[in-house]
């Protein structure tokens, strides 16, 4: 009889585990479905050519398999034209891919004009651009941009460009709106 009392005991204690175990994952799944509500990704550029299968509510995440472990670096970019502005861009380098972001809080560009990001490396000057920024919800320029790991990767210089719209993304960087060094 004690016997069977103890075995009911630890029996009641494994299912009452269990049961905790399992609501506790369906509480993480929906605290991670409520958290993960994906952000727009704009312009989003692979290897230098825009992938419209990347231009979707997709969370960055999914995006880009960084090695555990791997922090992005951030840097403030330096407003360097009298309009003045705020810009943050960062930077993660892994999994054999670099994901390029910029958030600026500036004032839209003049008419006929649009914002581009360039990734540049000063000695021997070297430069690419990384697309034209896009204005989201809150009224900031974004830019998403993604490309294999290689050497351009790792320019360390950004530069956001005011370009004449007429021009489109020819390549010809135009008046420099920031700067900033990773």
């Amino acid at each position: 009889m004690v016997k069977n009392i103890i075995l009911l005991i630890v029996l009641l204690a494994l299912g009452a585990f269990a049961f905790y175990l399992f609501i506790g994952t369906e509480e993480n799944e929906a605290a991670q479905s409520e958290t993960s509500d994906a952000a727009p990704i704009v312009d989003v550029r692979v290897d230098g050519v825009v992938d419209d299968a990347l231009n979707q509510e997709v969370p960055v995440e999914e995006i880009i398999e960084s090695d555990a472990g791997v922090a992005p670096e951030q840097i403030t970019l330096d407003a360097v034209d009298a309009r003045g502005g705020t810009a943050v861009a960062e930077r993660t380098l892994g999994g054999g891919e670099l994901l390029h972001t910029v958030v600026a809080d500036v004032s839209d560009p003049r008419p006929g004009k649009f914002y581009e990001g360039w990734l540049v490396q000063p000695n021997p000057l070297k430069f690419y651009s990384t697309g034209k920024m896009e204005k989201n919800a809150e009224g900031q320029y974004v830019l998403t941009y993604i490309r294999t790991e290689d050497e351009e990767a790792r320019y360390p210089r950004v530069v956001i460009t005011e370009e004449t719209e007429a021009n489109g993304l020819d390549g010809v960087p135009e008046v420099h709106i920031f700067e900033g060094n990773f």
